[in-house]
């Protein structure tokens, strides 16, 4: 049997402390729970300007605002991994806006570059799995069954509950595999 705990605040993200401070609060999550796995899923908020703790902005699309949200995220993977925990961090999947849509790869890019990094941290690609027959955004998706399944809310970004789960079955066949967990037979 698998223990596990799910916390997770709406809007939030690594670019507001103000608003939710991730580290402080994975803190609070080590300290209470003390989990060996972290599965982590940042940036549907994250492509905006970042805010620093002196009460400056940095603005989205710079270099400042690159080198800095890859500052977070990497001090997020190692003070996990530092820790001894292993983390698995979600990437981000295809968005109908094809404005979004370079800000959600920037962001997967950097995750996955900086999971590359960190012998502890496994990068878990969204995209693909949403991506749909002609690679491009489908709303819908086939299911396991084959029947086609609404996967996406009507905002372009969101998952339904059918969406939810297809992600969350690839996550749990990594974590299965890498943690000799039962499958589905």
């Amino acid at each position: 049997m698998v223990d596990s705990e799910f916390v997770y605040e709406f809007e939030s993200g690594l670019s507001r402390p103000d608003f939710v401070d991730w580290p402080d609060r994975l803190d609070e999550v080590r300290a209470d729970l003390d989990p060996d796995v972290f599965v982590l899923y940042f940036g549907g908020n994250d492509a905006q300007a970042i805010y620093m703790p002196d009460g400056t902005w940095i603005d989205y699309d710079t270099p400042e605002w690159d080198a800095e949200y890859r500052r977070r995220v990497d001090s997020v993977m190692t003070t996990l991994e530092d820790d001894g925990r292993w983390v698995y961090w979600m990437g981000l999947p295809i968005v109908a806006s094809e404005i979004f849509q370079p800000r959600v790869q920037l962001m997967n890019s950097i995750y996955e570059s900086t999971a590359a990094e960190h012998p502890r941290v496994t990068f878990i690609d969204a995209w693909s799995v949403f991506e749909g027959p002609e690679g491009g955004y489908s709303e819908y998706l086939t299911d396991a069954n084959g029947d086609l399944v609404d996967m996406r809310l009507d905002d372009g970004v969101h998952y339904t509950t059918a969406g939810a789960i297809r992600l969350a079955e690839v996550v749990y066949g990594v974590l299965a595999e890498d943690w000799n967990l039962p499958t589905a037979q």
